[in-house]
């Protein structure tokens, strides 16, 4: 019997990173992605809601397994490989292994802190530079 942790995020919720976070530091070995792209027809956000699936397998270094009801379903492994994928409005069954894993990515342990300290250095950087312009006038 095989045991794994997955957890089902539903359609846009997949471009907010810190959602996919959470579910991973809470012990998801699989993120599973559920959504309509009935709505947008023809247009590229199918194609935009596929890819954005391999950053957050990327981050999170997990596999994600995408369900879409009319857009494209698939699973992307952890390093971020498509592995399987069904053309945008067809009806296809995806069949595919996957692995599962317990890593935890520097993204998913510390969140943000690599953004919020450039912009701390950024600020900083910025402010020596004024400092030393305005200094002999």
């Amino acid at each position: 019997m095989v045991k794994y942790m997955q957890v089902q995020q539903y359609a846009q919720k997949i471009f907010f990173p810190d959602i996919s976070r959470k579910f991973v530091l809470s012990g998801a070995k699989v993120l599973t992605n559920h959504t309509n792209d009935a709505w947008f027809f023809d247009t590229a956000a199918p194609y935009q809601h596929f890819m954005m699936n391999i950053f957050r397998a990327v981050e999170n270094r997990k596999t994600v397994i995408i369900s879409a009801n009319s857009g494209i379903s698939g699973i992307i492994d952890a390093s971020g490989l498509i592995v399987e994928r069904t053309p945008s409005s067809k009806n296809a069954l995806v069949r595919g292994k996957f692995l599962q894993n317990d890593f935890k990515t520097f993204y998913v342990k510390y969140g943000d802190l690599f953004v919020k300290l450039c912009s701390v250095a950024l600020i900083i950087l910025i402010l020596l530079m004024l400092y030393i312009r305005f200094r002999g006038k």
